[in-house]
């Protein structure tokens, strides 16, 4: 088994050296029982020796894990790469800002006092928000339901890293509202629609084929020529639709979108940021962004509030072609606000003047 396969054989021996050091630390403990060693330079001595076997050992497996071609990402199983480098959008491993920084990194990323445990960055206020077991449970049925899963918790918080005002502007319940009206626009958009427990059915859907125009390929600007056989269809969290909306994300991102607008319904750190940028910025004849809209919510007069979040629905289902036909407007807005308050609920924050 080669020290560079991917993460079965990282694994595998990891486990060998520490079954190893710790079959050496027995032997060393019965031994020094045995002759009753007194001489505590040698005791020292001996358990330096071990530590720095057991540190080499594990240090050996892991600046190692790299693959030998340097390729990672979804395809490749998501291995990991070597110390101090990246896995870049396009799927090899390297160093610098190219492969590291912002839209250019996938995973193993630059942060401000960010080191990654098991593909979570740490000293992330999201996270710090939003732990796993909790988003688990926000979204409790997407490992059961069409998704399968594809909306982790790992992707999400990889595709904030990206976006560093989303859910960090204002006080935490500020903070924390805003991570509620994100999820609830999308979750809405992917629901999954159970019978029971209704606002507990988010990120259920990826692709919105069921909802969109046969055999419309939603190529509708010339400013972003289409290419061949690919279709705009609504994909991912914020349901992405229309060749303009997959040129600007692609472009922000620094992913071409227009070539491979598939990436949206197969890579979930990719398909969150698409969400999370279009949340966060402004668009064409767009009062604002949704993330302005919720920040400046709380300044606003009763009167003004009132409108936000059907102002944000507006903005978030203008893009999509996945408004649901078997719910109106209102029925739509309703349900979102559903999932609002259950997410508020749950994070342990007021509602505020969104609503």
């Amino acid at each position: 088994m080669k020290l560079g396969s991917p993460i079965n054989s990282h694994e595998t021996l990891s486990q060998n050296a520490h079954t190893h050091t710790t079959k050496l630390l027995k032997l060393a403990t019965c031994h020094i029982l045995e002759k009753e060693k007194k001489d505590m330079k040698y005791l020292s001595s001996l358990i330096i020796t071990l530590c720095l076997a057991n540190i080499l050992c594990l240090g050996m497996v892991y600046a190692d894990a790299e693959t030998a071609d340097h390729q990672c990402g979804p395809n490749q199983g998501n291995p990991p790469c070597g110390d101090g480098r990246c896995c870049s959008i396009y799927n090899f491993c390297g160093s610098g800002s190219s492969y590291c920084r912002g839209g250019n990194c996938r995973y193993q990323c630059w942060f401000a006092a960010a080191m990654t445990t098991g593909g979570v960055p740490r000293d992330n206020s999201v996270t710090k928000i939003v732990t796993k077991s909790l988003y688990n449970e926000m979204f409790k049925h997407r490992s059961d339901c069409q998704s399968q899963g594809f909306y982790s918790y790992e992707a999400f918080i990889t595709a904030t890293q990206s976006f560093p005002g989303f859910a960090t502007t204002g006080d935490v319940s500020t903070r924390k509202r805003e991570l509620a009206a994100f999820f609830a626009q999308t979750s809405q958009l992917t629901t999954g629609y159970g019978p029971s427990d209704p606002h507990a059915w988010g990120y259920c859907s990826i692709n919105g084929t069921v909802h969109t125009t046969a055999g419309n390929d939603y190529c509708t600007s010339p400013k972003w020529p289409c290419a061949s056989g690919k279709k705009y269809i609504s994909r991912g969290p914020i349901q992405l639709t229309h060749n303009y909306n997959y040129g600007l994300a692609g472009k922000a991102l620094g992913v071409d979108l227009i070539k491979n607008p598939d990436l949206v319904a197969i890579d979930p750190v990719v398909s969150f940021r698409t969400a999370l940028w279009f949340w966060m910025t402004k668009h064409d004849s767009k009062p604002a962004s949704c993330h302005d809209i919720l920040i400046n919510a709380n300044s606003k007069t009763n009167d003004q509030v009132s409108s936000s979040y059907v102002a944000i629905d507006k903005i978030v289902n203008g893009n999509s072609q996945t408004v649901q036909t078997e719910l109106g407007e209102n029925s739509r807005v309703s349900n979102s606000i559903g999932y609002y308050k259950r997410y508020c609920d749950m994070l342990e924050v007021s509602y505020g003047k969104l609503i």
